[in-house]
C-alpha cells in the first residue's frame, strides 16, 4: 500500500468488487495520480470508459479497488508500457471483461485505438489495430482528425477521402451501420442553454466561417469556437453546435447549474447562467447576488437570505429548479 505522500512508478489495476471486471493501467510519474484522475473523471462523467462510467453510476465509488500490481521506479517508460501490455493479456481486462478500450495498450493515446473505418453510406468497411496503421494503409494524415471529431459527435463525419473513421473502445460490440453526414452539409447553430432553444441558424460552416469572422471581426479559424460535447460553455449561456448534435453536445444538461431569482415570496422569477448576467436583469451589484447567493447555497436563510431590494438568489440544477422555495429555510415547496 503506497504512503500518502509516497510517488511511485509503474503498472495498476481497478477492480469492481461486485461483477470482477477490471482496468489496467500504467504511469511512469505518479500512479496515485492516476487513480485521482479516473475518480475526478468518473464524478464528471467523462470517463474514457463507457462500461466503468456506467457502473460508476450504478453502484458509486466504493465499489472500485485500486492496486499497484508492478512498481517500476527504475524503468523507462517504454519498459512500463510493455509491462502494462503483459498484465492486459493476463487479466483480459477488455470487450466483456473488464473496462480498458482496447486489447493493445495505448498509454492515454487514442492513435493505438482500434480504428473502424466506414464507407460514405456509413457502412462498416474493416477493422484497423490502429490510427498509424490506418494511416499507412489508406494513405491519409487527416484520420487522427477524423476521428477525434468522431469520437465527439453522435453523427459521424465523412473524410474528404469518402471514409468515415472511428475510435473502437469495444471491439467485441463494432456497429455495421451509422450515421453519417458531409462536412459542407452541416448547420450551425446559436443555441441558448438557458432557454434550451436554437437562437439562431448561422448556416454551413462555411456561413459559418464568414459570419463569425464579420461578428468578431477576427481572421483566425472559427472552427475551434463549434463547441463538442463538453458541457461548459460562453459565460453568456449561448454557444455554437452544430444542428444534429444538440442532443449529443449537453448530455448532462439537467445536471448544469445556473443561478435562479425568487421573488420575496419565494416564487420562481427567473434563471440566468451567471450573476453577471442576474445583476444586468435585475440592476444589481454583483457582489450583493455573489453573498446572497453564497448564503443560501450554504443554508443560510435565517442570517443572510436575500438582497437589499428583497430578491432571493439560488443555485440550482437546471433539471431541478423549483417554482416555489420556503423563504424562511430555502426547501422546495409543492405548490
Amino acid at each position: 500500500m503506497l504512503k500518502y505522500s509516497e510517488i511511485a512508478k509503474g503498472v495498476y489495476k481497478i477492480t469492481n468488487v461486485v461483477n470482477a471486471k477490471v482496468y489496467i493501467g500504467s504511469s511512469s510519474r505518479n500512479i496515485k495520480e492516476r487513480w485521482n484522475k479516473h475518480c475526478s473523471h468518473l464524478k464528471l462523467k467523462q470517463h474514457s470508459s463507457q462500461k466503468m462510467q456506467n457502473d460508476y453510476d450504478k453502484f458509486g465509488i466504493e465499489v472500485f479497488r485500486f492496486d499497484v500490481i508492478q512498481r517500476m521506479d527504475n524503468k523507462s517508460p517504454e519498459e512500463i508500457l510493455e509491462k502494462e501490455q503483459f498484465y492486459i493479456n493476463l487479466y483480459k481486462s477488455y470487450g466483456k471483461n473488464g473496462y480498458n478500450s482496447s486489447s493493445i495498450v495505448n498509454g492515454g493515446n487514442i492513435r493505438n485505438l482500434h480504428v473502424a473505418i466506414y464507407n460514405k453510406y456509413g457502412e462498416f468497411i474493416e477493422l484497423v489495430p490502429s490510427c498509424n496503421l490506418a494511416v499507412d494503409k489508406y494513405n491519409y494524415t487527416g484520420i487522427l482528425k477524423n476521428i477525434n471529431y468522431n469520437k465527439q459527435h453522435r453523427i459521424k463525419l465523412i473524410s474528404k477521402i469518402g471514409y468515415a473513421f472511428v475510435a473502437i473502445k469495444d471491439v467485441e460490440n463494432i456497429s455495421n451501420t451509422i450515421q453519417v453526414e458531409e462536412k459542407d452539409k452541416r448547420i450551425i447553430v446559436l443555441y441558448s442553454l438557458m432557454d434550451d432553444k436554437v437562437i439562431r441558424y448561422i448556416g454551413s460552416y462555411k456561413q459559418y466561417l464568414i459570419y463569425y469572422n464579420n461578428k468578431y471581426k477576427t481572421k483566425l479559424n472559427a472552427s475551434s469556437k463549434v463547441k463538442n460535447m463538453s458541457i461548459l460553455t460562453n459565460t453568456n449561456g449561448y454557444t455554437y453546435c452544430e444542428q444534429n448534435s444538440i442532443k449529443d453536445l449537453y448530455k448532462h444538461q439537467g445536471d448544469l447549474m445556473c443561478l435562479c431569482c425568487f421573488d420575496s415570496n419565494g416564487n420562481f422569477l427567473s434563471k440566468d447562467i451567471s450573476k453577471t448576467f442576474a445583476s444586468i436583469r435585475y440592476n444589481l451589484k454583483s457582489g450583493s447576488i455573489n453573498s446572497c447567493s453564497r448564503a443560501n447555497n450554504n443554508h443560510e436563510f435565517k442570517t443572510k437570505m436575500r438582497t437589499y431590494s428583497g430578491y432571493i438568489f439560488k443555485h440550482y440544477k437546471l433539471s431541478k429548479i423549483p417554482k416555489r422555495i420556503n423563504v424562511i429555510t430555502g426547501e422546495t415547496l409543492l405548490s
